[in-house]
Protein backbone atom coordinates (compact mmCIF):
# COMPACT_ATOMS: atom_id res chain seq x y z
CA UNK A 1 0.00 0.00 0.00
CA UNK A 2 1.29 3.99 -1.09
CA UNK A 3 1.65 6.15 1.93
CA UNK A 4 -1.76 6.66 3.68
CA UNK A 5 -0.97 9.37 5.86
CA UNK A 6 -2.50 12.35 3.92
CA UNK A 7 -4.53 14.33 5.74
CA UNK A 8 -8.10 13.91 5.54
CA UNK A 9 -11.24 15.96 4.75
CA UNK A 10 -14.81 14.91 5.27
CA UNK A 11 -17.68 17.27 4.09
CA UNK A 12 -21.52 16.60 3.51
CA UNK A 13 -22.17 18.10 0.35
CA UNK A 14 -25.95 18.92 -0.21
CA UNK A 15 -25.19 19.37 -4.39
CA UNK A 16 -24.27 16.01 -4.36
CA UNK A 17 -26.49 14.91 -2.17
CA UNK A 18 -23.63 12.25 -0.25
CA UNK A 19 -20.19 13.19 2.12
CA UNK A 20 -17.32 14.61 0.10
CA UNK A 21 -13.89 12.62 1.29
CA UNK A 22 -10.65 14.52 0.06
CA UNK A 23 -7.09 14.35 0.48
CA UNK A 24 -6.31 18.17 0.15
CA UNK A 25 -2.18 17.36 -0.94
CA UNK A 26 -3.24 15.76 -3.47
CA UNK A 27 -5.58 17.84 -6.11
CA UNK A 28 -8.41 16.40 -7.24
CA UNK A 29 -8.40 13.29 -5.31
CA UNK A 30 -11.82 12.98 -4.04
CA UNK A 31 -14.67 10.61 -3.10
CA UNK A 32 -18.42 10.49 -2.71
CA UNK A 33 -19.90 8.10 -0.74
CA UNK A 34 -23.61 8.15 0.65
CA UNK A 35 -21.84 7.75 4.36
CA UNK A 36 -18.85 9.20 5.56
CA UNK A 37 -17.24 5.62 5.94
CA UNK A 38 -18.38 5.01 1.90
CA UNK A 39 -16.76 8.41 1.23
CA UNK A 40 -13.88 7.14 3.07
CA UNK A 41 -13.55 4.08 1.47
CA UNK A 42 -13.23 4.72 -1.79
CA UNK A 43 -10.91 7.53 -1.24
CA UNK A 44 -8.49 5.09 -0.14
CA UNK A 45 -8.98 3.37 -3.68
CA UNK A 46 -8.83 7.11 -5.65
CA UNK A 47 -5.77 7.81 -3.25
CA UNK A 48 -4.08 4.64 -4.48
CA UNK A 49 -4.92 5.23 -8.12
CA UNK A 50 -4.33 8.86 -8.07
CA UNK A 51 -0.73 8.38 -6.95
CA UNK A 52 0.07 5.15 -9.21
CA UNK A 53 -1.13 7.33 -12.12
CA UNK A 54 1.45 10.56 -11.08
CA UNK A 55 4.14 7.75 -10.69
CA UNK A 56 3.26 6.51 -14.02
CA UNK A 57 3.50 10.03 -15.25
CA UNK A 58 6.45 10.65 -13.94
CA UNK A 59 5.12 13.08 -11.39
CA UNK A 60 6.83 13.23 -7.98
CA UNK A 61 3.12 12.92 -5.53
CA UNK A 62 3.17 15.60 -2.80
CA UNK A 63 4.56 14.43 1.14
CA UNK A 64 1.91 14.80 3.68
CA UNK A 65 1.69 17.56 5.20
CA UNK A 66 3.30 16.52 8.54
CA UNK A 67 3.22 20.34 10.37
CA UNK A 68 2.89 20.23 13.87
CA UNK A 69 0.44 23.25 14.78
CA UNK A 70 1.13 25.37 17.75
CA UNK A 71 -1.91 27.09 18.37
CA UNK A 72 -1.40 30.24 16.97
CA UNK A 73 -2.11 32.20 13.82
CA UNK A 74 -1.98 35.89 12.72
CA UNK A 75 -5.01 37.76 11.63
CA UNK A 76 -4.73 41.07 10.14
CA UNK A 77 -8.68 42.88 10.40
CA UNK A 78 -10.28 46.75 9.80
CA UNK A 79 -9.82 48.78 12.88
CA UNK A 80 -13.76 48.96 13.25
CA UNK A 81 -13.82 45.01 13.38
CA UNK A 82 -10.72 44.91 15.80
CA UNK A 83 -12.64 47.47 18.15
CA UNK A 84 -15.92 45.90 18.25
CA UNK A 85 -14.23 42.42 19.34
CA UNK A 86 -12.67 44.28 21.93
CA UNK A 87 -15.97 45.72 22.91
CA UNK A 88 -17.32 42.27 22.84
CA UNK A 89 -14.91 40.43 25.19
CA UNK A 90 -15.44 43.46 27.77
CA UNK A 91 -18.66 42.78 27.40
CA UNK A 92 -18.22 39.39 28.33
CA UNK A 93 -15.46 39.76 31.04
CA UNK A 94 -13.37 37.69 29.12
CA UNK A 95 -9.58 38.43 27.15
CA UNK A 96 -9.51 39.02 23.64
CA UNK A 97 -8.32 35.77 22.66
CA UNK A 98 -10.62 34.50 24.51
CA UNK A 99 -13.39 36.14 22.26
CA UNK A 100 -12.08 35.49 19.10
CA UNK A 101 -11.95 31.48 20.30
CA UNK A 102 -15.21 31.23 21.14
CA UNK A 103 -15.90 33.10 17.93
CA UNK A 104 -14.14 31.02 15.73
CA UNK A 105 -15.60 27.68 17.42
CA UNK A 106 -18.78 28.72 16.92
CA UNK A 107 -20.53 30.28 19.70
CA UNK A 108 -21.14 32.92 18.22
CA UNK A 109 -23.92 35.37 19.40
CA UNK A 110 -27.42 33.72 19.12
CA UNK A 111 -29.21 36.63 18.79
CA UNK A 112 -27.58 37.57 15.41
CA UNK A 113 -27.22 41.16 16.93
CA UNK A 114 -23.94 43.47 16.97
CA UNK A 115 -22.99 45.20 19.88
CA UNK A 116 -24.64 48.89 18.87
CA UNK A 117 -28.15 47.09 17.82
CA UNK A 118 -27.99 45.05 20.72
CA UNK A 119 -27.30 48.41 23.14
CA UNK A 120 -29.38 50.70 20.81
CA UNK A 121 -32.54 48.20 21.35
CA UNK A 122 -31.97 48.52 24.91
CA UNK A 123 -31.67 52.21 25.46
CA UNK A 124 -34.84 52.59 22.80
CA UNK A 125 -36.68 50.72 25.71
CA UNK A 126 -35.32 52.90 27.69
CA UNK A 127 -36.73 55.75 26.07
CA UNK A 128 -40.31 54.02 25.60
CA UNK A 129 -40.44 54.27 29.32
CA UNK A 130 -39.94 50.80 29.48
CA UNK A 131 -36.90 49.86 32.13
CA UNK A 132 -38.01 46.37 32.64
CA UNK A 133 -38.47 45.44 29.16
CA UNK A 134 -35.11 46.79 28.63
CA UNK A 135 -33.64 44.85 31.39
CA UNK A 136 -35.31 41.51 29.84
CA UNK A 137 -34.52 42.71 26.76
CA UNK A 138 -30.87 43.79 27.96
CA UNK A 139 -30.54 40.27 30.15
CA UNK A 140 -31.29 37.67 27.13
CA UNK A 141 -29.26 39.88 24.74
CA UNK A 142 -26.24 39.40 27.51
CA UNK A 143 -26.96 35.87 27.65
CA UNK A 144 -26.79 35.07 24.02
CA UNK A 145 -23.24 36.78 23.91
CA UNK A 146 -22.31 34.10 26.65
CA UNK A 147 -21.85 37.28 29.18
CA UNK A 148 -22.93 36.53 33.08
CA UNK A 149 -26.11 37.74 33.35
CA UNK A 150 -25.69 38.49 37.29
CA UNK A 151 -22.92 41.48 36.33
CA UNK A 152 -26.11 42.92 34.24
CA UNK A 153 -28.59 42.57 37.28
CA UNK A 154 -25.75 44.26 39.46
CA UNK A 155 -26.01 46.90 37.02
CA UNK A 156 -29.14 47.32 36.46
CA UNK A 157 -30.11 47.51 40.39
CA UNK A 158 -27.06 50.75 40.95
CA UNK A 159 -28.49 52.21 38.52
CA UNK A 160 -31.83 52.20 39.97
CA UNK A 161 -34.30 50.80 37.42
Amino acid sequence: MMNDKYSIVVLWSKEDDGYIAMHPELPGCAAVGSTPEEALELLAEFREAWLAQAAEEGRLAPSPVTHEYNGKFTVRMPRTLHRELVARAMVNGVSLNQMALQLLSGGQNKSGLSLEEGFSHIVTQFQMGQPRIAYSVGRDWLSSLGTDTEDYAVGMTFSGK
